[in-house]
C-alpha cells in the first residue's frame, strides 16, 4: 500500500525547556516535539524519519546560522529530539541574536513555518537582567560587564550590592546612603565596614570591652579593715575573663618607726588581705616624719558569667597611729575578654569545681591562720565546664 508523501509537520509542543549536557563544559540543548502528518492531516506511518533543523534569525529569508540532520521516531506521528544533540549550539548564538527562529525541512522540503523560541534558551546566557515592580521601579538587575548584582527598594534605589572583581563585596545601603560593606579584598578591619554607633552592648555579644576610672581624692586607710579607694563597675554581655590592673600612691608619713600598707584588687568590699593579690608598700624606719612617697601596682583576673559586676581596688594600714597612711592618684582599669587560648592561672582557697587544682603552701603572712593553704588552678576549667552544659 502506497502512502501519501509528507506533507508538513504540526507543532504540538514546540520548544518544551531547556536541557544541559552532563559533561561539564558541554553545550546546552533544547527539546523540541512535533508531529509529522501527510498531505491529508493523517499522521505518517510509525517509523523512522530524516529531518534537518535549522536555527535562522529571522522568520523568513536570511542565512542559516546553525542547523543539524537527525533521524526521528515517530509513532502516531509524535516524535522529539534535543537540538544540539548532534551539533552543538554555541551559547554565544543565544547572545549574539536578540531572537531565534526554528525551521524544520523533510526531503528538502520546509515541513512548516519557522517558530520563534521562547525564553528560556537565552535565559542561560543573558547578558544583563532586569525586572521592575507594578509601578516601574526597577527591582532586580544584573550588570555584566562589572559582574554585578543589585537589589532595589520600593523608591528604586539601590539597597543591596553584590559584586565581585578580583574578590568579593556586599554592601547594603539605606536612603541615608552607605551602611554595611563586607569586602574580602581590603585587608584588616577595613574587610568589615560599619556607620558609627552601628555596635552596642546588646548587638556585641562577645566583643571585647573595657572600663576605666579614676580619681584624684586623697583617701586615708585605717587598720584592721579594707577601706574602697575606687570601685569600678562593669557588664558584661557573656561568660568570659575581666583582667584589672590598678595603680596608686601610697604617702607614709607621722613616724621614725614602720609604716607600711596593704593595697588589693577584690569583688567583695571590706574583708581581710587576699593573698597572693595585694602588693605591700612601706618601710620599718625612716628618717623623718615627712612624707614619703611608693608608687603601687595590683592586677587580677576572673572568670565571670553574663551581668553586672563591682571591683574595688581596696586598701589597710599596717601600723597604728601614729603612723598615717594615705592613698592618691587611683586608676582601675577592666577589660573583658570573651575567650582564652592559654592558661588563665589563679589562686583561690575553695577548689571545688576545678578538677586539676594544685595545693600550693604558701601563706599569708597577715592572715596565716585564715587561709593557711592556697590551690592553683587554671579558670579556663570554668569556661569549658560552662560550654559543656
Amino acid at each position: 500500500m502506497k502512502h501519501p508523501p509528507i506533507s508538513k509537520i504540526l507543532i504540538t509542543g514546540a520548544i518544551l525547556a531547556i536541557t544541559f549536557c552532563l559533561a561539564a563544559a558541554g553545550p546546552g540543548q533544547i527539546s523540541y516535539q512535533g508531529r509529522l502528518v501527510d498531505a491529508t492531516g493523517q499522521p505518517v506511518v510509525d517509523g523512522t524519519h530524516q529531518l534537518v533543523f535549522g536555527l535562522y534569525p529571522d522568520s523568513t529569508g536570511a542565512a542559516v546560522l546553525w542547523q543539524e540532520a537527525a533521524e526521528v521516531t515517530t509513532a502516531n506521528g509524535l516524535f522529539a529530539h534535543r537540538l544540539g544533540s548532534i551539533q552543538p549550539i554555541a551559547d554565544t548564538l543565544f547572545a549574539a541574536y536578540p531572537e531565534l527562529f526554528l525551521q524544520v525541512t523533510i526531503a528538502g522540503e520546509v515541513a512548516a513555518e519557522r517558530v520563534l523560541l521562547t525564553g528560556a534558551p537565552f535565559a542561560r546566557v543573558a547578558g544583563e537582567l532586569a525586572t521592575r515592580d507594578s509601578a516601574d521601579r526597577p527591582a532586580v538587575r544584573t550588570f555584566a560587564n562589572s559582574h554585578r548584582l543589585s537589589v532595589f527598594d520600593t523608591t528604586g534605589i539601590e539597597a543591596v550590592r553584590l559584586q565581585g572583581t578580583a574578590y568579593g563585596e556586599l554592601t547594603l545601603s539605606a536612603d541615608t546612603g552607605f551602611a554595611i560593606r563586607l569586602s574580602a579584598g581590603l585587608p584588616g578591619d577595613s574587610s568589615v565596614m560599619l556607620p558609627n554607633n552601628a555596635i552596642n552592648s546588646k548587638e556585641m555579644l562577645n566583643e571585647p570591652g573595657v572600663a576605666v576610672y579614676t580619681s584624684s581624692t586623697f583617701k586615708t586607710l585605717v587598720t584592721g579593715s579594707m577601706t574602697d579607694l575606687l570601685v569600678l563597675q562593669m557588664t558584661v554581655p557573656e561568660q568570659g575573663y575581666i583582667v584589672l590592673h590598678g595603680k596608686c600612691y601610697v604617702i607614709l608619713s607621722g613616724t621614725t618607726g614602720p609604716n607600711s600598707a596593704i593595697i588589693q584588687i577584690d569583688i567583695q568590699p571590706g574583708g581581710g588581705t587576699d593573698f597572693p593579690y595585694f602588693t605591700q608598700a612601706g618601710l620599718g624606719g625612716y628618717v623623718n616624719t615627712e612624707p614619703n612617697y611608693f608608687p603601687v601596682y595590683v592586677t587580677r583576673t576572673y572568670f565571670v558569667e553574663p551581668g553586672t559586676y563591682e571591683f574595688r581596688m581596696e586598701g589597710r594600714a599596717q601600723n597604728p597611729l601614729p603612723a598615717v597612711v594615705q592613698t592618691w592618684d587611683h586608676i582601675l582599669s577592666a577589660v573583658y575578654y570573651p575567650t582564652a587560648y592559654y592558661p588563665v592561672k589563679a589562686l583561690i582557697g575553695d577548689p571545688a569545681g576545678f578538677e586539676r587544682a594544685i595545693p600550693i603552701t604558701s601563706e599569708d603572712p597577715y592572715d596565716q591562720g585564715r587561709q593557711p593553704i592556697k590551690y592553683e588552678v587554671d579558670l579556663r576549667e570554668l569556661e569549658r565546664s560552662a560550654a559543656s552544659e
